[in-house]
């Protein structure tokens, strides 16, 4: 098993910065065309709040239901955010 680690050097706090990755995920430049699985009926990709959270391409907006891409591992607010993929050898 391989682990990836990116990091990213901002202009602001840690906290409005995780605030940001993690409250406005579809804004952060993961949704879109060239990152879903499913393009035709994708809507979004939505994030579940907490550790177990779900990151979800989501098909049905009325539900918020599609398909499951990752469970989040880690929340560490301030610091780090890990997630599994429930697609692919990603972790």
């Amino acid at each position: 098993m391989t682990s990836t680690t990116a990091s990213l050097s901002v202009g602001e706090d840690a906290s409005t910065v995780f605030i940001a990755f993690t409250e406005e995920w579809t804004c952060g430049g993961f949704s879109g065309p060239l990152n879903y699985f499913d393009v035709a009926p994708a809507i979004e990709v939505g994030l579940e709040p907490g550790v177990g959270g779900r990151i979800v391409e989501v098909y049905d907006e009325v539900i918020g239901e599609g398909l499951e891409e990752a469970r989040i591992t880690v929340l560490e607010p301030s610091s780090r955010r890990a997630w599994k993929s429930s697609v692919d050898d990603v972790i």
